[in-house]
């Protein structure tokens, strides 16, 4: 199934399971259109999601479980969310995964695609895990203004993980980075601080911690540039959990959100959240 949403002259639209519901024409053309995306952004993200010439048996099997939100400007794909769902006996799970952004009309659209992905799954799965992984202080601060209490962050206890979230982080490795993450012998996780050090820039991805982009939030930076070390090439694997109140909550910054970027573009005086607006060309899965 597939759901849009209008923008002004914009358009989101957020695929459901796209592997079993979009026709082999559509599934198709969503994969040629990320592929574009990642190739003119300038990111050119090494990502087994992103390979051209997969078949489309693979492909179904690859988006058989996961939510993909599209952004179009112009008639344009201009963005792109690609979030897997994982699951065990007990614990379902969202992860925030690769986001590429080839154009931005301004707002924060990075946080309005991860907001459309998240209450589509609130709503088809009830109560659910999330996680991020990034290095980039922008994408560290979105997630943790967006899923309270998400751990590690700035306004959290750092001596010791939440219970059980040492689970969610070994299901996150097992059914997403040792299948869709290049040179996984290369990979390697530290459970006490929630650190995954990887190849990242052969992957495409930025080390720098003076070239990523910023928080807004002093206290987002400063704990990105405390708790990862940029020389070895860390990201933070962010763990929260998403039930009815952040659901709620959710939905109602996804409404802020869409008015705040469709008066952008009307250049009607609207001040924006400040949730790391973005301006220039970038990828993230690190949600990136």
């Amino acid at each position: 199934m597939k759901k849009i949403y209008s923008i002004s002259e914009m358009q989101a639209v957020v695929y459901w399971c796209p592997g079993e519901t979009l026709d082999d024409l559509s599934l198709k053309k969503l994969h040629l259109n990320m592929q574009s995306v990642n190739e003119y952004s300038g990111a050119n993200i090494k990502h087994r999601m992103l390979m051209k010439g997969t078949p489309l048996v693979e492909l179904r099997e690859m988006f058989k479980y996961i939510v993909i939100s599209e952004f179009f400007m112009e008639g344009q794909s201009r963005a792109f969310l690609i979030s897997p769902m994982l699951k065990n006996n007990q614990e379902s799970i969202l992860h925030t995964g690769l986001m590429v952004i080839e154009k931005n009309p301004g707002g924060n659209l990075m946080g309005l695609l991860f907001l459309i992905n998240a209450t589509l799954t609130f709503e088809k799965l009830g109560s659910y895990f999330v996680t991020n992984i990034s290095s980039t202080p922008s994408a560290i601060e979105n997630f943790a203004e967006l899923v309270p209490h998400a751990w590690p962050g700035p306004d959290e206890q750092l001596k010791k993980a939440p219970r059980g979230h040492d689970k969610i982080l070994r299901i996150l490795k097992e059914q997403y980075l040792d299948l869709y993450f290049p040179a996984t012998e290369k990979i390697a996780l530290d459970f006490k601080r929630f650190i995954m050090t990887s190849d990242s820039q052969g992957m495409g991805f930025k080390t720098d911690f003076y070239k990523v982009s910023r928080a807004v939030r002093l206290k987002y930076n400063l704990f990105c540039k405390l708790w990862i070390n940029y020389d070895n090439e860390e990201d933070v694997i962010q763990v929260g959990k998403v039930g009815l109140f952040t659901y709620l909550r959710m939905k109602v910054l996804l409404l802020v959100y869409k008015y705040q970027l469709s008066a952008l573009t009307k250049n009607t005086d609207v001040k924006t959240m400040d949730l790391g607006l973005e301006t220039m060309p970038q990828s993230q899965d690190k949600a990136s």
